[in-house]
């Protein structure tokens, strides 16, 4: 069977990681059903080496695994936004 997608967990939070980049992040909050919230997004900061792990890219498909929302899915449509998901 052939693979279609890579599934992973988001950028955890993390105090000590003061000294990264700081990006704009999606959080289970932001997530509504076909919908994306990008008015109050707030910041992370992560190292060079891990934004390509957590950096979205239009076409991929979020799928909220918990919290608020659990199950919420949209497309991110945007291109070369530099968000990252929570």
């Amino acid at each position: 069977m052939e693979n279609v997608a890579d599934a992973r967990l988001g950028k955890m939070i993390d105090k000590a990681e003061n000294s990264r980049k700081t990006y704009r992040y999606l959080r289970n909050t932001d997530e509504h059903w076909f919908n994306i919230k990008m008015d109050e997004l707030k910041t992370v900061r992560i190292e060079d080496f891990d934004i390509a792990n957590f950096l979205l890219r239009k076409g991929d498909v979020r799928i909220c695994e918990g919290g608020h929302g659990i199950a919420r899915t949209s497309v991110w449509r945007v291109e070369n936004a530099n968000v990252v998901f929570q």
